[in-house]
């Protein structure tokens, strides 16, 4: 719905084309009303308190429009709040589930590789005590064994550089498992209050939209109204 007003043309004065609706229309009620008010007392019709009780229901009448109006139009805004909210809430859960599953993945990695690693870790280890125990038998075999316990103290002081960089190798991934750990339980924190914020900002949402229903309700009546005071209008001029 367009405004066609002189005043600006653009459609800037309907925001909401219901507001506009109930004003045109209290001052299409008050005004006819009053003109068929005056005839009806010209006319002999009805009586001057006669008269002047319905001045005085059209005067309440049109404050009620206009409060109605108000409330209306707050309403609407507090509408449109409230599912501004609950988007920005449901796209701020969705990321904290991509979050957590982005996490979920990085710790399933860190879980292989540590296993990676502790498999390797144990297979040094047991070629560690072989070498050692080789090297123990080298020794004891005399000069002649001194060639070969040479070779196997290189293979050993190897082997335990291997080990002790793969105990450091599996303490950062340790490490990195037990922050990724803390990450994804902070993303899975954020996730729940998201969501339970979004189940509140719904019920929020529900609440608005049944007072606006009320309010639509009340548009009604007026309507009806206005159709009684037409022809109450219509009585008079016959009467004419």
């Amino acid at each position: 719905m367009r405004c066609q007003c002189r005043q600006c043309g653009d459609g800037s004065c309907l925001s909401n084309g219901r507001k506009t609706m109930i004003w045109t229309n209290s001052k299409r009620v008050v005004l006819f009303g009053a003109i068929g008010l005056w005839m009806l007392v010209i006319s002999g019709c009805v009586s001057q308190s006669e008269h002047d009780t319905k001045v005085a229901e059209l005067k309440e009448l049109k404050a009620t429009l206009v409060k109605t109006q108000e409330t209306v139009s707050q309403l609407q805004k507090d509408l449109d709040a409230s599912k501004n909210r609950i988007e920005q809430a449901e796209q701020a859960a969705k990321n904290a589930e991509s979050k957590v599953e982005a996490l979920e993945l990085e710790n399933t990695d860190l879980n292989t590789d540590l296993k990676n690693q502790a498999k390797k870790l144990s297979e040094v280890e047991k070629r560690l005590s072989e070498l050692q125990k080789d090297l123990d038998d080298a020794k004891s075999q005399g000069e002649e064994a001194k060639t070969r316990a040479s070779k196997l103290q290189k293979d050993l002081d190897a082997a335990k550089s291997q080990v002790e960089e793969a105990k450091t190798h599996a303490s950062q991934l340790q490490k990195d498992l037990d922050s990724a750990k803390a990450r994804a339980d902070a993303a899975e924190n954020a996730a729940n209050d998201s969501e339970a914020k979004v189940k509140k900002l719904e019920q929020e949402n529900a609440a608005l939209q049944d007072q606006v229903k009320k309010l639509s309700e009340a548009e009604k009546k007026v309507s009806q109204l206005e159709k009684e005071l037409d022809a109450a209008k219509a009585q008079g001029e016959k009467a004419d």
